[in-house]
């Protein structure tokens, strides 16, 4: 597994994902659409690490 961390207006959130399944921008896209998260996908940063 490798983790993402996303930035967001009110802080930082560590998701664990699969990089075999999923992409960052897969990553990114599920979390500015996720129930709660306003802004677009603009609005979200993501940093990979293994």
């Amino acid at each position: 597994m490798s983790s993402a961390v996303v930035q967001l207006d009110g802080g930082t959130a560590t998701v664990e994902y699969d990089p075999s399944v999923v992409s960052v921008d897969d990553l990114i896209g599920a979390v500015a659409g996720a129930p709660g998260m306003s802004g677009s996908p603009g609005a979200f940063q993501a940093t990979a690490a293994d």
